[in-house]
């Protein structure tokens, strides 16, 4: 696949890269930060207690263009192999 990266990166305001440690996605969304404008925003395991859709409103109000290098959908993963339990809820 041949991606034009400056043109993709120049249609989004919010990227949101997710995947295992160690795959590269922290050196693709520093890369991605560095070359196209954006904002890096590392995010790591929200502590308990604190609400996680608060959390990332916040983060999302932030303004001009963000990556987020992991987000709240890597709750859905890591939350029940790592916690047992997902602390996300769909009501």
């Amino acid at each position: 696949m041949n991606v034009d990266l400056a043109r993709w990166a120049a249609r989004h305001e919010v990227i949101v890269l997710e995947g295992c440690d160690g795959v590269g996605t922290t050196t693709l969304a520093t890369k991605l930060a560095q070359h196209h404008g954006f904002q890096l925003v590392h995010a790591t395991r929200t502590p308990d207690g604190v609400d996680l859709a608060e959390r990332y409103r916040t983060i999302l109000a932030i303004p001009g263009r963000i990556i987020l290098d992991r987000c709240f959908i890597s709750e859905l993963v890591y939350g029940p192999l790592l916690h047992g339990r997902s602390r996300l809820t769909f009501a």
